[in-house]
């Protein structure tokens, strides 16, 4: 049977005919929907995924998209739709995703910015990218939108969920220790997947767990032999001796210069 590809999914003919044909009944639904006296925010999140299905021209689909964030500025799943529409994938071309999510959270500002910055990359952690690299974002603005989403809504675990998944791809442990003590055992299979992906990283982050014990134990070991009438008098002959030392250090270096 032949297959059609569709950036890296692969589909039967007859599975690509049924998807085409159900987007066709979807878009004929949300045209009728869209003469009704009472609006949705949600329409245009709708429309939007229509467009990607069916392949809509960039330049309409971008027309689409002005639209609905002029009706609701702030409605997150127009940004995601959006930047999924933009990446290489799809319809868009080489940086156009980043380059999106910078200029969106640049243009709508402050708190509410950095929301948006971490719902698009959510978005695009996603191991259905396409390959796409999350690294390309802004790690310190995903953190600081995940930060500020939790102030003003609460904890969301779904959303602890993607920042945690987050911080495995930008290997960054600190936060995905503190992500994995927000998530206990609720985790979310599609976030990860697999328990199996989860259970990866929470190994990882208990490494990194026991790794920090050590070096505080350590440190505070060390502090205590200092202490000590002994760690006292070698600490004074190493006070007494770095001067010297340093002086001579620095004399090498500028005789190297010299030569």
């Amino acid at each position: 049977m032949a297959a059609y590809q569709c950036g890296h999914f692969s589909f039967s003919a007859d599975a690509s005919f049924r998807i085409l044909d159900r987007t066709a009944v979807a878009s004929r639904i949300l045209k009728d929907a869209s003469a009704l006296k009472e609006k949705c925010p949600h329409w245009y999140a709708a429309m939007l995924q229509v467009a990607l299905a069916q392949g809509m021209d960039p330049a309409d689909e971008e027309s689409l998209f002005q639209q609905a964030i002029a009706f609701e500025p702030l409605y997150d799943p127009y940004y995601r739709a959006r930047a999924w529409f933009l990446l290489p994938i799809w319809y868009g071309e080489e940086g156009e995703t980043e380059d999106f999510a910078d200029k969106t959270a640049t243009r709508i500002g402050g708190q509410e910015g950095n929301i948006l910055y971490f719902e698009i990359a959510a978005q695009l952690a996603c191991s259905c990218n396409g390959g796409f690299d999350v690294k390309r974002l802004s790690w310190k603005r995903i953190q600081a939108g995940q930060a500020a989403q939790q102030k003003k809504y609460g904890v969301s675990l779904v959303k602890v969920n993607w920042l945690a998944k987050i911080a495995n791809s930008f290997s960054d442990p600190a936060v995905g220790l503190k992500a994995n003590a927000q998530i206990g055992e609720n985790w979310d299979e599609d976030t990860w997947k697999s328990r199996k992906i989860f259970d990866n990283f929470r190994s990882w982050v208990a490494n990194y767990s026991a790794g920090q014990k050590m070096m505080a134990d350590f440190s505070k070991l060390a502090k205590a032999n200092l202490e000590t009438a002994e760690g006292k008098q070698y600490n004074a002959a190493v006070a007494a001796e770095a001067p010297q030392k340093l002086a001579w250090f620095v004399e090498q270096c500028s005789s190297a210069g010299r030569r």
